[in-house]
């Protein structure tokens, strides 16, 4: 039988959580006397006991419809189980139970929930489960007390649809899966076809027959004739025969309308595949006219902010809950950058829609009227007795304009109008149409959404935080960790992405690439999960690590050429002659979108809202070009894409400041993962008219950054993987951005690192710092002027101390120590110079360092020494300080010198203890010393014997020192060939000298 009263009762709009006017989202459907609800967040019950819902008796409560298990869609549910039990006075555990049905996952929620509490219900209650297809049922859990024993309905195996689960009369409830960021439900509730409008004229003539009213009074007892059609209303398949002979049917059931339909989703940002469903056709995209249509769809529209973007004008009523909405154009638009493709972008990218999402689905179902819920807390709810201020956006020199792009800030502090490069129709041939943009390009954005890189990184890649980083940074930095795929690099993404578009001919040719690294994993892998054959090109000076990496995960490699451009030249021949597809490793659309499904997932990850800038290594632009495109259409305009190259590899700093595309004619290697010459063309365009910065660094500054993220995550990135942290750090630094909190994320875009480089990343890690400083010092030629160059420098820690003799008169020496600027962890922490009420201006790590070395300098000069910093000079770095010394070349010079090694505890003091108990009158003539990080410090020390003095003296004086040595002096002879020299000239030393 139809029902007479139908309606739907909002408790709650908001998304979330609750607020001070709005709670979260719950409905209830009025079936009559029987009240049904949709979901249940926190706070139901107190809106059901609200004066305004007073006609909603909580005991008529017969059956609850769960969504989905997000939070603030059932964590409502315990409490209101335990409000409707004490509300129903009668309930006995012999009492029908409350019927709920949900995903799976609802039943262990319950339990555990009211097992922990300890609660018991007096009214019991019962739980079905919706199963997919693919979800195995669990009989074995012990049930709650109050529970009694549901059923597990399994969707139909051919569609995926729940249909006619709920056995009761007047109304049948399908249900079907929609698209969330979990699995979730979409509900059909549907009445029976209710009675045809009985026309009077019809049966009036009839019962005005005298004859017919006395054989009505006699055999149906009426004594009012016309009260038949009263009968015939509620009973629609009756008939009565009349003394006359004439038969009286009732009009019937509205078989062709059938009753009223109700649609109500849980959160989706595309419900479509429920269409069927509803509309009864196999094709969602039918043109049915003799569908039924729906007269109310309850639909999530948690962006409801920009109902005006769209110029198309639905034919839909919309309202909010239940209050009308006017749209207005003036008043609801957002600044030009906040365009419908962006939010629609960003709603999708978290799993919800916005009102034009919902107006397509309600259109696609001829629903009459559409209600948008589930509403962002940045929208006013109905009644709201305050007013909602809009959140205050953090200033910053910095982080300047929103609405106006003031061009691109170069590493040399110009900022440049955007240089325009040329679109490569030729490369979007496989692109199609629905993806590209009117302009005739691709819209990345919308390529990153549907590449589908998570068959072969299903659960992508995490964002951690640099804890230790962003405690001395005074910013909150996150790592994208790229660096965890499968291939330890994001190379991975763009080549499965553009693997999965090729032809079925393409993938039995097979694929070829030209790569000496991170691309020649990700093809390889990639190839192997679909099934593609591939070869890899690689040079012949290839490390063995690589190709036979590439090797294991089934790639053909082929060894060619002795360097990377022969290599790439027989690639092309190779793909010529075989007719297989190139794999580029940046230059093409495909690679470019699947690049960008990181930032597809940094912006799912963080809080857009507050992020303030993205730092992302580039190469060959790839990276950078795909999560740019994605984050400039998602994220508000005021985030910062900023790109980080090395001094030695700028081609893109480089080509932008030039406002042409340049080639390099050479780059530096060390960061071999971005060591391109020449970007991609298209590459290149993508990034000129998105990128914000470009950030240069240095290779001791890579190397810093390397050591920082391992302090942070126990990884040890690649030099290139590192430039993302590298850039940041700098970034802060330059901007005088110390302690401003800032919300930032750099990429960790890779780890396949040669071990061999660990040595020259821990040494040079801390002069990139600026934590080390090296310092080429001139001090006289005489005994005592060592400990007095120490006592200068102590109590800093020593950390290198190189010296030869090469002079009567002066002495070089090659001193590397740590500053005490870089252990204060307070200089960091903008708290720390802080009292209540007041603040102190924070100095730059530069400026801290530039201070302390003044001091050190005058401190130097006082003592007649004279110091020169090459902590920034290459030369002295690689090569001078391992060319010190030589023979001691002077007729006045290294007399009587004997030789020995030194071994003592490598701890605090331990060389200037060495300094301290060295006899008067011993002069040293040759010295080396470098902290290694090891547990013993190994000194080589030359002492001059001073004419007639007694050995004992000195023998006296080695053994009350407790250090372990050997005498090298008749080695060391033979070794530099000291014997054979007998080159006397005075100021031959002098050229050892730095």
């Amino acid at each position: 039988m139809p029902v007479d009263t139908l309606s739907v009762t909002f408790l709650g709009t908001a998304a979330g959580r609750p607020c001070a006017t709005r709670n979260v989202s719950s409905l209830v459907v009025r079936l009559d006397s029987r009240l049904w609800m949709v979901d249940a967040g926190e706070g139901t019950q107190h809106r059901l006991l609200d004066a305004r819902c007073k006609k909603l008796a909580m005991s008529k409560i017969a059956r609850i419809f769960v969504t989905h298990m997000h939070a603030d869609h059932v964590n409502g549910l315990p409490g209101l189980l335990a409000t409707i039990s004490a509300a129903d006075s009668n309930a006995t555990a012999e009492a029908d139970p409350l019927e709920i049905y949900g995903p799976s996952g609802l039943r262990q929620f319950l339990r555990c929930t009211l097992s922990l509490t300890q609660t018991i219900l007096s009214r019991p209650y019962r739980v079905h489960e919706l199963l997919f297809s693919d979800e195995k049922c669990d009989p074995s859990k012990e049930l709650h007390p109050s529970e009694r024993l549901g059923q597990d309905l399994r969707a139909d195996e051919q569609d995926g649809y729940w249909r006619n689960f709920v056995p009761e009369d007047g109304v049948t409830v399908s249900a079907g899966p929609i698209l969330h960021t979990i699995r979730c439900l979409g509900y059909l509730f549907d009445e029976s076809p209710r009675t045809l409008p009985i026309e009077p004229a019809r049966y009036i003539p009839h019962l005005k027959n005298p004859i017919n009213r006395a054989g009505l009074l006699a055999s149906h007892g009426l004594t009012n004739p016309l009260s038949l059609l009263s009968r015939f209303q509620a009973n629609p398949d009756e008939e009565v025969r009349l003394a006359d002979g004439t038969v009286l049917r009732a009009p019937g059931l509205d078989l062709e309308n059938g009753g009223r339909r109700i649609v109500i989703l849980g959160d989706t940002y595309d419900a479509s595949a429920l269409v069927p469903l509803i509309r009864g056709a196999a094709d969602p995209g039918a043109c049915d006219e003799a569908a039924r249509r729906v007269d109310l769809v309850v639909h999530e529209s948690t962006n409801a902010y920009l109902p005006t973007l769209d110029e198309s004008q639905s034919p839909l009523k919309t309202t909010k809950g239940n209050q009308s909405h006017e749209e207005n154009t003036e008043s609801n638009s957002l600044p030009p950058l906040h365009s419908l493709e962006s939010v629609t972008a960003l709603a999708q990218s978290h799993g919800h829609s916005t009102p034009q999402v919902a107006g397509r689905f309600a259109r696609s179902i001829r629903a009459q009227q559409l209600v948008l819920n589930h509403l962002s807390l940045s929208n006013g709810g109905n009644h709201d007795g305050e007013q909602q201020q809009p959140r205050r956006r953090r200033t910053s020199t910095t982080l300047d304009g929103d609405a106006q792009d003031a061009g691109i800030l170069l590493p040399d502090g110009r900022r440049v109008q955007r240089p325009s490069f040329p679109a490569q129709p030729d490369m979007y041939k496989r692109v199609p149409a629905h993806l590209m943009k009117p302009d005739g390009t691709p819209n990345y954005m919308l390529m990153s959404l549907t590449s589908n890189v998570y068959s072969i990184l299903p659960e992508g890649t995490p964002l951690t935080p640099a804890v230790s980083l962003s405690q001395r940074l005074g910013n909150n930095l996150l790592l994208k960790r790229e660096d965890m795929t499968p291939v330890f690099s994001f190379k991975l993404r763009g080549a499965y992405n553009l693997m999965r578009q090729l032809s079925d001919e393409e993938r039995w040719r097979g694929v070829i690439a030209c790569s000496a690294g991170n691309h020649a994993q990700g093809v390889a892998m990639s190839g192997r999960e679909l099934g593609i054959a591939c070869t890899i090109v690689m040079p012949l000076n290839t490390p063995s690590i690589k190709y036979q990496n590439v090797d294991r995960l089934g790639a053909r490699v082929v060894l060619h050429g002795a360097d990377f451009d022969e290599a790439q030249r027989e690639c092309s021949r190779l793909a010529q002659v075989h007719g297989l597809t190139i794999i580029p490793p940046f230059n093409d659309p495909y690679v470019i979108a699947g690049q960008g499904t990181a930032a597809v997932e940094v912006l799912r990850q963080t809080d857009v809202s507050k992020l303030d800038a993205v730092f992302i290594p580039v190469g060959g632009g790839g990276f950078l070009a795909g999560m740019a495109a994605y984050i400039k259409a998602v994220a508000p305009p005021r985030v910062k894409v900023i790109g980080v190259e090395t001094y030695d590899a700028d081609a893109l700093a480089q080509t932008l400041g030039a406002g042409r595309h340049l080639t390099l004619s050479e780059v530096g290697l060390f960061a071999d993962g971005t060591a391109v010459r020449r970007m991609g063309d298209e590459t290149l365009r993508v990034c000129a008219q998105l990128v914000d910065e470009i950030v240069l660094v240095s290779n001791d500054e890579l190397c810093a950054a390397i050591k920082d993220v391992f302090q942070d995550t126990r990884a040890v990135p690649e030099p290139s993987g590192a430039l993302g942290v590298a850039g940041a750090k700098k970034w802060v630094q330059q901007n005088n951005l110390l302690g401003k909190r800032l919300n930032l994320v750099s990429v960790v875009s890779g780890a396949n690192i040669n071990f061999s480089r660990l040595r020259f990343i821990a040494e040079r890690a801390e002069v990139g710092e600026g934590k080390e400083v090296m310092l080429r010092v001139v001090i006289p030629e005489k005994p005592g002027a060592f400990l007095a160059l120490h006592s200068v420098i102590h109590p800093r820690a020593v950390t290198e101390f190189v010296y030869r003799y090469s002079s009567s008169k002066r002495a070089y020496i090659y001193l590397s120590f740590y500053l005490a600027s870089s252990s204060s962890s307070s200089r960091a922490n903008p708290n720390a110079n802080s009292t209540t009420g007041t603040s102190t201006p924070i100095p730059s790590p530069h400026e801290l360092r530039t201070q302390e070395l003044s001091e050190i300098f005058a401190a130097l000069n006082r003592g007649g020494m004279q110091a020169l910093d090459i902590s920034d000079n290459e030369l002295a770095k690689s090569h001078s300080r391992y060319l010190v010394g030589g023979n001691a070349k002077s007729a006045r010079g290294a007399v009587n010198e004997r030789v020995f090694r030194f071994e003592f505890p490598e701890r605090p003091n331990a060389l200037r203890k060495f300094l301290e108990t060295l006899p008067s009158g011993f002069n040293i003539s040759l010295f080396h010393y470098r902290n290694q990080g090891g547990d013993v410090g190994k000194v080589l020390c030359g002492l001059q014997i001073p004419e007639g003095e007694s050995s004992a003296r000195f023998d006296g004086w080695l053994q009350g020192l407790a250090y372990p040595y050997c005498e090298e002096t008749q080695r060391w002879a033979e070794f530099m060939g000291q014997d054979d020299d007998d080159d006397d000239d005075d100021d031959a030393g002098e050229a050892t000298g730095p």
